[in-house]
């Protein structure tokens, strides 16, 4: 069973009554393709959460910088840029990470060592008018099998915790947050 641990360098919900929200590329070691099932869901997620408007920053028409080069974590010059060059009022980043992946997608025991995979998942969100980082939250995954396990389990592998944290942080963000 797969276990999720949530902290936060920030307040645990966001105000999702208003603004304008712009979603950056995802940074992670995924493939391509897992990156963008992760894009594409962290998408469907965000526009599910309140009436705001979500936009995908491949749909955008940056001037002055170039989207593939924004990193997870944005400089007060970017920042800068792109509130002065958009009409968005906030910029989402998300971070994924897979940390271990040493358990197959079925544990049969016996288990002669303690495997786990692990994954992280950070989620940022910056006001662009003033160029500060209003909500950060960290989820930590991870699965394990221990020596004294007897039974076979299937497990998450370190990919698919990322997807499993993802959706626990958002569910997190919409627990927290005021919506309309």
């Amino acid at each position: 069973i797969p276990h999720y641990q949530h902290s936060y360098e920030s307040t645990k919900g966001l105000d999702l009554r208003k603004g304008k929200w712009l979603v950056n590329h995802i940074e992670s070691d995924l493939s391509l393709k897992a990156e963008d099932a992760l894009a594409m869901r962290l998408m469907k997620k965000l526009n599910k959460l309140s009436d705001i408007s979500v936009v995908y920053i491949d749909s955008v028409n940056l001037h002055y910088l170039v989207p593939s080069q924004l990193e997870f974590d944005l400089s007060p010059e970017t920042l800068s840029v792109l509130s002065w060059t958009t009409d968005f009022d906030f910029i989402v980043n998300v971070k994924a990470t897979q940390i271990s992946d040493e358990m197959g997608s079925v544990s049969i025991p016996p288990n002669f060592s303690h495997d786990k995979n692990e994954a992280e998942v950070y989620i940022d969100v910056y006001d662009l008018a003033s160029g500060k980082r209003v909500y950060s939250q960290r989820i930590y995954a991870t699965v394990s099998a221990s020596e004294n396990d007897d039974e076979v389990r299937l497990t998450k592998s370190a990919s698919g915790l990322i997807f499993g944290a993802l959706n626990k942080g958002i569910k997190e963000i919409k627990k927290y947050s005021i919506r309309k």
